[in-house]
């Protein structure tokens, strides 16, 4: 690990897309026994953030007297909920879907192991945007109101379906991607949303 933290010092510009003087970084070995053709290679889950951006939000518990021990992204803090409460997850692979208002965090845990997260840019404003444009609405009172009918009109129902497949597109792409290119993936048998 030490070896490996002083390298990533040099190489990590090739994997984020800022400069490392204005980064914090951490990472983990996933896995140091990965033979392609005459190479040995090692899975490495390298997390970066801009400086400015933790800062802002280690400030506003600064400002409040409180220390902050840990920080996290939000994937990881889902991840652990999700392996918290159903331990016996820890024994195959997994997948999660965190959707929020502008995207969705998709990730993939293996024996416990972060092996996969990508944020799709897609979340529930999309959905709000499509029914809008679909049926002509003009405010968001007015698709509150068609949303809290007891029974949606089949333009409703055919607008949010049209919205998903949308969605569907993405996470099909971030499975066979997975699937393709990390080395070692297993088909998920379980999916957390």
């Amino acid at each position: 690990r030490e070896e490996f933290s002083s390298a990533i010092g040099y190489e990590i510009e090739k994997y984020i897309p800022f400069k490392a003087s204005e980064t914090q970084y951490d990472f983990q070995i996933l896995r140091e026994d990965i033979t392609k053709g005459d190479s040995e290679l090692m899975s490495v889950l390298l997390v970066a953030v801009k400086q400015p951006e933790i800062y802002q939000i280690l400030r506003i518990f600064q400002n409040a007297d409180l220390q902050v021990g840990l920080v996290d992204i939000s994937a990881f803090a889902l991840a652990n909920s999700v392996e918290y409460l159903h331990p016996e997850i820890k024994q195959i692979p997994i997948g999660f879907l965190d959707m929020g208002a502008e995207s969705t965090t998709f990730g993939i845990l293996s024996r416990g192991d972060p092996i996969f997260i990508r944020d799709i840019p897609f979340g529930g404003t999309d959905i709000m945007r499509v029914l809008k444009r679909k049926l002509n609405l003009e405010s968001d009172s007015s698709l509150t109101t068609l949303k809290n009918s007891p029974n949606p009109s089949p333009e409703y129902q055919e607008a949010v379906e049209s919205a998903l497949a949308t969605f569907a597109k993405e996470l099909k792409l971030s499975l066979s991607y997975y699937l393709d290119r990390v080395t070692g993936a297993e088909p998920i048998e379980c999916l957390f949303i």
